[in-house]
């Protein structure tokens, strides 16, 4: 349609700095597809972290954010420290109000933090606007809803927030193992269902080192455990 050559990249973000692929190939009855593409992997950007913080390209803040994901992963109140630091970081770039609603926007996504974590993020968060005067991010279109809204309201977008993370994980999850492994078996994906998202990240991070299904299996809940 456009009649412009195409190249395609690559950018890997999952935690395993072995994992390089270059190429996908497919074979099938003695017939072959090879496809070989540029990969960049955000794992190396850790070395260039200095260049991430002074540079005002919004994508530094992306990568930023994502390496701090991975670092505190298991590790909450770090991950609280770093999400305010790179929020705040919004605000000394520069950028414009729908710039930072959108950068923050991604930040909260890839650095989701348990509830009591979050509501002190929050109010850390509102006091430092406030502080500013530059009430951004803790307005109307951050919280999904109005003050003063009934409590259970607020309760059900929380729901409905983390059933959202979960089926995505889910997805990515069962998308990963196809693409590696072909088609699944449905008691593999039936094992799958109704995971935690946290079990569900675990299981990618495995999904990327095995080298068969059955690897994978030996670390999925017993089927009476996942349902």
């Amino acid at each position: 349609r456009y009649n412009r050559p195409v190249a395609s990249l690559a950018v890997l973000s999952d935690a395993n700095p072995q994992w390089r692929p270059t190429q996908y190939s497919s074979e099938i009855f003695g017939c072959k597809i090879q496809f070989n593409f540029l990969m960049v992997k955000l794992l190396d950007y850790k070395q260039q972290w200095p260049e991430l913080e002074q540079s005002a390209n919004p994508f530094a803040t992306v990568i930023m954010a994502h390496l701090k994901a991975v670092d505190t992963r298991s590790d909450g109140q770090q991950r609280k420290i770093w999400k305010m630091a790179l929020t705040r970081r919004l605000y000394q770039q520069g950028y414009q109000r729908q710039d930072i609603l959108n950068l923050y926007h991604f930040i909260d996504w890839v650095m989701h933090l348990p509830s009591a974590l979050e509501e002190a993020f929050s109010e850390e968060l509102n006091q430092y606007e406030q502080e500013l005067n530059m009430k951004y991010v803790t307005s109307i279109e951050r919280l999904g809803i109005k003050q003063g809204r009934q409590e259970g309201i607020l309760e059900g977008r929380q729901e409905g927030i983390l059933e959202g993370r979960q089926e995505e994980a889910e997805r990515l999850l069962l998308r990963l193992l196809h693409r590696r492994f072909g088609e699944l078996s449905p008691e593999i994906q039936a094992r799958v269902k109704g995971l935690s998202v946290e079990k569900l990240e675990q299981l990618m991070d495995v999904a990327i080192d095995v080298e068969s299904v059955e690897q994978l299996v030996d670390h999925l809940p017993a089927p009476e455990a996942a349902n």
